[in-house]
């Protein structure tokens, strides 16, 4: 049931007993052969049939009609159908009753009906149609009248319940605007106080009697410019400017900072009745928040503007956010080119990991991290920078990204360059002959180690050649010691130009004493190489008149090889050295500039 204004008023419920209307429908179809039945349209379930349709028909009666399927067609009509579990034809009548979703069949077996013409189907749904509307018309007739008598009641009914409703929304308004921490007042077409509550007065320190219901904005306006809220000038213009921006169709917001220092928020919106609605929100410690960050923010930018150094803000995955002036000076990019891209964009290849390792530590919790690395230039030129990064974090604790310091590094770069080449120049010089440029005997032990290791992996046999220049204090005491100098470096030059492999090692042990390391040399290959630094030394002619015999520099050589093991390493390298040395001695005595090779069983074979 609906108001006129087509709202729901209620419910009204009709019930047809589908037992009396079945005993109704059976005083129709009584006669052999017929039933009369009461279908759903929707699904042809039945609702109402005569007695014993089955005995009647012979058949149990079908879940869809054939009827009902032809009512679903034409509201009303005949029709012949086979029944499908006997195979009987059925005559049926069908119809539709005005405003109801069912199906009235009159059903007749054809042979019953041929014999007996009187019995149509036709009269029989007539007979019934004419019983069942009837009965439906009188149930029609009541509901109308009902519903006619539940409209009367419902009006009634409607004031109390509105009356009890306002009273509870009432209610239940006074109880949300008394606990709201915002400040409400709510104002007519003609700008008249309808209600305010408590916190509207405190907001406005208001006093007693001048918020009360049915006073004028206007008064209340005027009471506070008059009072100094509304800023300098006249008290009565201050007023009607705020009550002609409270009554603007398209409402206001504004903030308001009173005598006290204390600023409010006051937001306005009309009602669609006419009148407006205005709130104040104090909002003093969430303005001195906003100024405190605002100047601390001021203070940054200040800060980061006029340093020397490049400032950047970056998200955790390195995509700068904001970048300092200073990287138009330093790194030659404009700040907008640098905001937006990633600073793993600007690192030279070679020294990424540097950056990365910076970025991960960060990322397992470190508060810190510093690179040097290359920064790319606009011009593709590389410059060298020092980065340290701090982690930034968000009120919660919780990481948000990182700020960087970039500063110029080349000079740092430059002087850690040419310390590194220092000390690798002192640790060349450590390892360096002074006078004759190949390796000490320092340099020649750490050889001796390294190559004994790597010889003894690979299997591979390991040669040392020892020399000694022949007469060589009679050479000092002749010529002079300059003259000596010149000598060594020329011994020298010779050993070196007879050592072509890269692992070959020429030293100076000291004094007149000359070494050569053989890696992968067995005793014949070493043999060879100390003959062709025999012969070298010859070739270079230094005069020598107190060499007897030859006049000339010569030198004696002893050359030992052995194949190294990991067992008793140290033993084995000085069991090397003695073989060689001893062969140098036997070189010696047995009249010098010549090459002798020991043996590991100290057999010497003389040559």
């Amino acid at each position: 049931m609906e108001h006129r204004n087509g709202t729901l008023a209620g419910v009204s419920v009709v019930s047809l007993d589908p037992i009396v209307l079945s005993q109704s429908l059976g005083k129709a179809g009584t006669e052999p052969g017929q039933a009369v039945a009461l279908r759903r349209l929707s699904d042809g379930a039945v609702l109402a049939h005569s007695h014993n349709p089955e005995r009647y028909l012979r058949f149990a009666v079908e879940p869809d009609h054939p009827g009902v399927k032809a009512a679903r067609e034409a509201r009303s009509g005949r029709l012949v159908y086979e029944s499908q579990p006997t195979g009987h034809e059925i005559m049926a009548a069908y119809g539709v009753p005005t405003g109801l979703p069912a199906v009235m069949l009159a059903l007749q077996d054809r042979d019953a009906g041929l014999a007996d013409p009187r019995r149509t189907t036709a009269a029989v749904l007539a007979a019934v149609s004419a019983a069942l509307l009837g009965g439906l018309g009188v149930a029609i007739a009541w509901a109308r009248q009902a519903n006619a008598h539940a409209l009367v009641h419902a009006k009634s009914l409607d004031l109390a319940a509105l009356a009890d409703q306002r009273r509870a929304q009432a209610e239940l308004l006074s109880a949300i605007t008394s606990s709201m921490a915002q400040g409400m007042a709510a104002w007519d077409a003609d700008g008249r106080l309808l209600a305010c509550n408590m916190r509207y007065r405190q907001l406005l320190d208001l006093p007693e009697g001048i918020a009360e219901p049915s006073r004028h904005y206007l008064d209340l306006a005027g009471f506070l410019a008059r009072r100094g809220d509304y800023g300098p000038g006249d008290p009565d213009t201050l007023a009607r400017d705020r009550y002609k921006a409270a009554t603007r169709g398209d409402g206001h917001r504004l903030t308001r900072t009173r005598s006290d220092g204390s600023v409010l928020e006051v937001a306005g919106r009309s009602l669609p009745g006419g009148g407006f609605v205005t709130t104040f929100t104090d909002v003093t410690q969430a303005h001195r928040a906003a100024e405190a960050l605002r100047e601390s923010e001021e203070r940054f930018r200040l800060l980061a503007e006029n340093s020397g150094d490049v400032v950047t803000l970056s998200d955790l995955d390195g995509t700068r956010r904001y970048v300092s002036p200073a990287a138009q000076r330093l790194l030659g990019w404009q700040t907008e080119e640098l905001v937006g891209r990633n600073a793993r964009d600007f690192v030279h290849t070679d020294d990424r990991a540097w950056l990365e390792a910076a970025l991960a530590a960060l990322e397992a919790g470190e508060e810190e991290a510093t690179a040097t690395y290359r920064h790319l230039r606009p011009d593709g030129t590389w410059l060298w920078v020092e980065v340290r990064c701090r982690v930034h974090r968000d009120r919660n604790g919780g990481t948000r990204g990182y700020v960087a310091t970039i500063r110029d590094a080349t000079e740092r770069k430059q002087a850690e360059t040419e310390l590194l080449q220092a000390y690798e120049q002192m640790s060349d010089m450590a390892a360096t002959d002074a006078l004759t440029g190949i390796a000490n005997r320092r340099r020649f032990d750490a050889a001796l180690e390294a190559e004994w290791r790597r010889c003894a992996r690979e299997e591979q046999p390991l040669s040392i050649l020892m020399a000694d220049v022949d007469f060589f204090k009679r050479f000092n005491d002749r010529y002079g010691h300059p003259a000596g100098d010149v000598c060594l470096r020329e011994v020298a030059a010779a050993l070196n130009a007879v050592a072509r492999r890269p692992g070959d090692l020429p030293a100076r042990l000291g004094g007149e004493e000359f070494a050569l390391l053989m890696p992968a040399t067995d005793a014949h290959g070493a043999h060879s190489v100390a003959e062709r630094f025999r012969s070298e030394l010859l070739r270079r002619a230094v005069q020598h008149e107190g060499n007897p015999g030859v006049g000339m520099v010569t030198a004696s050589i002893g050359v030992a090889t052995r194949f190294p093991s990991f067992e008793d390493q140290l033993q084995d390298r000085t069991g090397l050295l003695s073989t060689a040395d001893a062969a140098l001695y036997v070189a010696k005595t047995a009249g010098r500039n010549r090459v002798v090779v020991g043996s590991e069983s100290d057999a010497l074979v003389r040559t």
